[in-house]
């Protein structure tokens, strides 16, 4: 069974990896790493992040973390680039 929320993370996660998105800029855009992704396996309720081709791969991560933090917190508010995002999938 799918998680509740399973609809609502996959489409957090297409925001923060779009092009230009948090994780694009912060990640790659400071050298920190080729890139960063998200992932999900909502039947084992799993989600995952890799980092590409990273000089440093422990601060590439812990950028990353800051992100999903601020996020959580509601700092960095999700835009309506959602609706962007939902219509090029």
């Amino acid at each position: 069974m799918l998680h509740p929320d399973a609809a609502a993370i996959d489409l957090a996660i297409a925001w923060l990896e779009a092009t230009e998105g948090h994780l694009w800029t912060r990640i790659r855009g400071a050298g920190l790493a080729y890139g960063a992704f998200m992932g999900t396996f909502p039947r084992r309720g799993e989600l995952n992040f890799d980092i590409y081709r990273s000089p440093n791969a422990y601060l590439a991560w812990k950028e990353a973390r800051k992100i999903i933090k601020e996020v959580l917190d509601g700092e960095v508010l999700l835009s309506l680039r959602f609706e962007l995002i939902y219509r090029s999938r």
